[in-house]
């Protein structure tokens, strides 16, 4: 490996996380910005069109962290989508990699010496094999996918045991994997003989907030994908009609398209001041009913010092249950009771202020997620 003041490594991630629409953008902008600050060479290979698009503000932004930012086309005509349904019908884990991005991950590692190649998702692990030995590879798993898939089939039938073995293929394709999630890490461990796991949860600045005068009592922040869809049609139906009228709400992100707009309910589909929202808010909800990996929304209210009332299912990814300055109740009923108590009893707010500023300090702050990290990169 060359000299750790020239590390160089290139990093494949299929959307542009500049945008900041959704938890992952977020983990992977804090993994960059831990990258730089390593003093690290950054190449990076991205798609347009996957679930978003490069634009020029994305690549201006982008100069900052890259040296190279190399962004092809994901091919959505019929001749590709028939080959990934023929694919699909051998592999139930969907491989997204595509002939053209082959012959641009080959050219790119032909042109430039990495020390590292970085694939978020293991839709993409085939690069593994591009990159052969002669770099050291990390594959980001960001969710377990056979869990996901069984949930966003709501149960239904499907080839769980061959999608799963497929997944722990995958990860094993790699020298190591980042996990996000506690628990994640404890299912494929023991399946993986190669791959080396490293807990990397996602790391944000301590920027606890003063206590002070609040414009609203709760606030969601979350993307439009099907789990916060869910937990914000529950919330809205169940919850909001069982809390008083003068609790004031904000709903923050794309998920704010499949909300109704209700009295005290305020919808912002996109914020370019988050922190400010943050301030603005008093205690801050996650009423998913299933969900996988790590709940970024809710390590980022608690790098805030703000409470989180939350159903069981925000609290996946963390092995600590308890004393983290979440309140977890399943129930309508108990949900507008937490939220409620936090409202009102000022003695209770400040306990549940001082567990989340406490867990986040000992679990998600940059020095300690760093550490982790600094076993496959170098410190």
């Amino acid at each position: 490996m060359t000299d750790r003041a020239v590390r160089s490594a290139l990093l494949f991630y299929p959307d542009n996380f500049f945008e900041m629409a959704a938890g992952t953008h977020r983990r992977v902008y804090e993994f960059v910005r831990y990258l730089k600050e390593r003093k690290f060479c950054l190449d990076l290979m991205s798609l347009n069109g996957f679930t978003n698009m490069w634009d020029p503000a994305a690549f201006t932004k982008g100069k900052e962290f890259f040296n190279q930012i190399y962004v092809s086309d994901w091919p959505r005509g019929l001749p590709h989508r028939l080959q990934r349904f023929i694919r699909s019908a051998h592999r139930p884990l969907p491989d997204y990699v595509f002939p053209e991005m082959i012959h641009q991950v080959r050219e790119t590692l032909d042109r430039s010496s990495f020390d590292f190649l970085i694939v978020n998702y293991v839709f993409w692990s085939r690069l593994a094999e591009i990159a052969g030995r002669a770099m050291t590879t990390v594959i980001d798993i960001h969710d377990c996918m056979t869990l996901q898939q069984h949930m966003h089939r709501g149960g239904r039938s499907f080839s769980l045991g061959r999608m799963f073995q497929d997944e722990i293929a995958a990860i094993d394709r790699f020298d190591y994997a980042l996990s996000i999630s506690e628990e994640e890490t404890a299912l494929f461990e023991p399946f993986c003989s190669h791959v080396r796991f490293v807990h990397a949860p996602i790391a944000f600045p301590e920027r606890f907030l003063p206590e002070g005068k609040t414009k609203y009592h709760l606030l969601f922040v979350g993307s439009d994908n099907h789990f916060n869809k869910v937990g914000m049609r529950w919330f809205m139906d169940a919850v909001y009609p069982l809390l008083p009228e003068w609790i004031s709400i904000c709903i923050v992100g794309q998920v704010t398209r499949f909300v109704s707009r209700k009295p005290n309910v305020t919808l912002i589909p996109h914020s370019e001041d988050l922190e400010k929202v943050y301030r603005d808010s008093r205690i801050v909800i996650c009423p998913l009913r299933s969900g996988t990996g790590l709940k970024v929304k809710v390590i980022e209210a608690l790098s805030y010092g703000r409470p989180v009332v939350t159903t069981r299912w925000g609290l996946t990814g963390m092995t600590q249950k308890s004393m983290n300055g979440c309140v977890v109740a399943d129930s309508e009923d108990d949900f507008a009771r937490g939220v409620e108590r936090l409202i009102e009893d000022e003695d209770h707010y400040r306990a549940m202020r001082e567990q989340a500023g406490n867990f986040f300090a000992s679990r998600f702050s940059p020095k300690v997620v760093w550490r982790g990290l600094d076993a496959v990169f170098g410190g």
